[in-house]
């Protein structure tokens, strides 16, 4: 009678893991196969109940780190990690030393904290959200951010050369200027 009841628990538990393909049920899944075997060769219920519990145990603690690697890998932000990059208007002004500020992004306020600490930045600013720390957006303003960013661009486009043709003054991958092309400084952009 014990084999029936394995054999219908590794059925049930491998549907679900089929319907849900959340990784969840199919260490036990492995236990109740092997507990299915253990009651076939006429073993005591006891021996198959700690041979289910210690294989459904070896299973989820050695193979879950491995498998999670090669299973959900292209998974999507979603809710909150979304917002991640998004830009927002301050509400209410952040101060980190006030523990004070809010931020309404896509129509939802959240509270937010700025991501340098002695920056305070007044309502009305458009900040850009750069982090999230249990319910607080941490931001910057998107001032800081652009320029940040046009100094991004500048240096790729001008460290990476891939047609070789950088004129004078132009920085490459070794980070020097000019050389070979007759002048500019080193590390100058001209």
């Amino acid at each position: 009678m014990a084999m029936i009841g394995w054999l219908a628990a590794f059925v049930i538990l491998i549907g679900i893991e089929a319907g849900t393909m959340a990784l969840t049920t199919i260490w036990f899944a492995g236990g109740a196969l092997a507990a299915f075997f253990a009651a076939l060769f006429g073993l005591s219920v006891q021996v198959q109940l700690v041979l289910f519990l210690a294989v459904s145990f070896v299973l989820l603690i050695f193979t879950k780190p491995f498998v999670s690697r090669f299973v959900n890998r292209d998974t999507e932000r979603t809710n909150a990690d979304g917002l991640i990059g998004k830009k927002g208007k301050v509400t209410a002004q952040i101060d980190n030393a006030m523990s004070a500020g809010a931020v309404v992004v896509s129509g939802q306020e959240w509270t937010a904290r700025s991501a340098k600490e002695e920056t305070v930045i007044p309502v009305g600013e458009t900040v850009v959200i750069r982090e999230i720390r249990g319910v607080k957006l941490i931001v910057e303003p998107a001032t800081e951010v652009k320029q940040d960013g046009i100094w991004i661009w500048i240096y790729w486009a001008c460290a990476f050369d891939p047609c070789g043709s950088s004129g004078p003054g132009v920085l490459r991958k070794d980070r020097s200027a000019g050389a070979g092309h007759g002048g500019g400084a080193p590390g100058r952009l001209s």
